[in-house]
């Protein structure tokens, strides 16, 4: 499956002109016990838009307006905007960034200007980045590290195929504008 991935050319570029921050728990003052994991919502999110019915449908607007994971909520918006998409449609055959980590900048770095780091990794079938190198370089190691961190910490809506959700390679560009 990953050749296939790979053979098809599912390249993405995906540009991080805004970071969504992650906000305060929506459950604060539950128990831990109490609050599913985000990891288990994921995967039910992505099993319902495979069988693609209208009852799947129902659960990922509740878990969109329910649930208290961000990065959840991020991806059953993004999930619920495509449904109607063709399953040919090529934007369906990249990964999507859903949700990406604040990023957190020293002060030490610098002048206010534009600086631009393209990272190329793998997304897997279920929207998590296990691996990636810098490919254009900022000449800062810290930028450079802290959108290599931010990369592989975010969350992707996985490429898709006719036969289901593919691991897939590709590159991201990371637009960062300091102080």
């Amino acid at each position: 499956m990953r050749a296939l991935a790979m053979r098809r050319g599912y390249f993405f570029r995906l540009a991080w002109l805004a970071v969504l921050c992650a906000a305060g728990s929506a459950y604060a003052g539950t128990e831990e016990k109490d609050v599913p994991s985000a990891d288990h919502e994921i995967g039910a999110i992505l099993a319902c838009n495979l069988a693609h019915c209208e009852d799947c449908r129902s659960q990922i607007e509740r878990v969109s307006r329910e649930t208290a994971h961000l990065q959840v909520r991020h991806l059953a918006e993004v999930v619920l905007s495509e449904w109607d998409l063709d399953l040919e449609d090529s934007s369906l055959r990249s990964p999507r960034l859903v949700w990406a980590p604040e990023r957190h900048y020293p002060e030490e770095i610098g002048n206010p200007r534009f600086t631009l780091t393209v990272i190329f990794g793998e997304i897997t079938s279920d929207g998590k980045a296990t691996e990636g190198h810098i490919h254009r370089s900022t000449e800062s190691e810290i930028i450079d590290q802290i959108c290599l961190d931010s990369f592989l910490q975010a969350l992707y809506r996985p490429a898709r195929t006719a036969e289901g959700y593919v691991t897939a390679t590709g590159g991201l560009t990371c637009e960062v504008y300091l102080r």
